[in-house]
C-alpha cells in the first residue's frame, strides 16, 4: 500500500515569516538642528513604544513627528511598520511610499514587499524586493524572501543562488539554510539538503521544524533510523507537532515498525483529529499486519475527511479485495482512478 507523501514544513513559519520586518530596521534619528528637536523627541519616543509593542502609541508619536517636520523619511517609514503590526496594511504601503518618495530607503522598499506579500501580491512584492537589491547589494533579508518566491514559483536553482547571496551577507542565517536544503531537496541534492538542514540548526537549535526537514532529507536519502531521531528530535522541541508525529509514523513504516507507526499515526490523529493523511497512513501500516477490517475502517475515515482522497480509496480497495469483497473493491478503484491516481487502473483490470 502507498504511505502519503511526508509533508515538508518549507517557509512553516514558512511558510513566509515576517519576523525581520520591524524592529532591526528601526534606527534611531540624529538631532539635526534645534528646529527639529521636538519632532526627533517624538519619533524617539515612537521607537520606545514600538519596541514595546504598544504600537497605537508609537503611530501617535510618528504622527506628532510629521506635524512638526512633514519631510521626516524615517518617521513615515516607521509608521508604516506599526501599521503593518496593527494590520493595516493598506495604511502600511502609503508610508512606505511616502517614504520612498523622500528617499530611496531599500528597507522603505523591502517592508513595502513584505506588505505586497501578505496581501497576496507577490509579482509587486518581487519587484519591491528587486529594488531593495538593487539599492543594497548587501541586503540580506531581500535575497532571502525574493528566494523564497522563487521557490514557491518552482524556481528551485534560482531561490538557491538568492538563498546563496543572503547567507554570504549573513553566515548565521538559520532560515536562509534551512529554506536552501528545502530547495536542494526538491532537486532531489539529498546530501546537500542534510547538510544545510544541520547547519541551519547549528544557528539555532530550537526550529522545530527544521528538524523536521531533516528527517524527511534522511528518509529520501534512506537514513530510516536517522530520520526517526530527527522527527524524534522535533517532537522534543514541540510537543503537540502533529505533523512530524505522522512523518516519524511514515519513517518508521519504511523501518518495518508497523506497531510503532501506528502508534505515532494515533498520536498525529489524537492532536489533529481531521488529518486525513494520518488515518490513511495508520490504514497502511494495519494492512501490513493484515489488520483488514481497521485499514477498511481508517480508509473510510480518511474519504469522509477528504471526498476527493484518491490514494484512501484506492488502498480501501486494496483492503477490500482482501477481506474478500471483490465488488466493494472495484467501486473504489474505480473512485480512485476518477481521481487520477493511475495506479488504480491496474488494480481495476480484474473488475471487468
Amino acid at each position: 500500500m502507498k504511505i502519503n507523501k511526508w509533508t515538508l514544513c518549507f517557509f512553516c513559519t514558512i511558510a513566509i515569516s515576517f519576523s525581520g520586518i520591524a524592529q532591526n530596521d528601526i534606527v534611531k534619528a540624529k538631532i539635526l538642528d534645534a528646529g527639529t528637536q521636538e519632532a526627533e523627541k517624538h519619533y524617539n519616543n515612537g521607537i520606545a513604544n514600538f519596541e514595546k509593542k504598544d504600537y497605537k502609541t508609537a503611530i501617535n508619536d510618528y504622527n506628532k513627528a510629521i506635524e512638526l517636520k512633514a519631510d521626516f523619511e524615517k518617521a513615515y517609514y516607521n509608521r508604516g511598520l506599526a501599521k503593518f503590526e496593527l494590520k493595516d496594511k493598506l495604511g502600511a504601503i502609503a508610508d512606505f511610499d511616502k517614504s520612498i518618495s523622500l528617499f530611496q530607503n531599500p528597507d522603505s522598499y523591502f517592508s513595502r514587499g513584505q506588505v505586497k506579500f501578505a496581501n497576496g501580491d507577490k509579482a509587486g512584492a518581487m519587484q519591491d524586493y528587486n529594488k531593495a537589491i538593487e539599492i543594497n547589494p548587501k541586503h540580506a533579508q531581500a535575497f532571502y524572501y525574493r528566494g523564497g518566491l522563487k521557490f514557491e514559483n518552482e524556481e528551485y536553482a534560482k531561490a538557491i543562488e538568492d538563498f546563496n547571496e543572503a547567507i554570504k551577507i549573513m553566515p548565521d542565517y538559520a532560515y536562509a539554510y534551512n529554506d536552501r536544503a528545502s530547495a536542494k531537496l526538491k532537486i532531489s541534492d539529498f546530501d546537500g539538503a542534510i547538510t544545510d538542514y544541520n547547519a541551519a540548526l547549528i544557528s539555532n537549535s530550537d526550529m522545530a521544524f527544521t528538524y523536521n526537514n531533516l528527517g524527511s532529507a534522511k528518509r529520501k536519502n534512506g537514513d530510516h533510523k536517522g530520520a526517526i531521531a530527527s522527527y524524534t528530535e522535533a517532537i522534543n522541541l514541540k510537543k503537540d507537532y502533529y505533523i512530524a508525529y505522522n512523518n516519524r509514523g511514515s519513517a518508521k513504516f519504511d523501518d518495518k515498525d508497523y506497531y510503532g507507526a501506528i502508534a505515532d499515526f494515533c498520536t498525529a490523529i489524537e492532536l489533529k483529529p481531521d488529518y486525513a493523511y494520518a488515518f490513511n497512513n495508520r490504514a497502511s501500516a494495519k494492512f501490513n499486519l493484515k489488520d483488514y477490517p481497521g485499514c477498511i475502517e481508517d480508509c473510510t475515515k480518511a474519504i469522509e475527511l477528504n471526498p476527493s482522497y484518491g490514494y484512501a480509496y484506492l488502498n480501501r480497495g486494496i483492503a477490500k479485495e482482501k477481506a474478500g469483497d471483490k465488488p466493494g473493491a472495484c467501486a473504489d478503484w474505480k473512485k480512485a482512478t476518477e481521481l487520477g491516481i493511475e495506479s488504480a487502473k491496474y488494480f481495476s483490470e480484474d473488475c471487468k
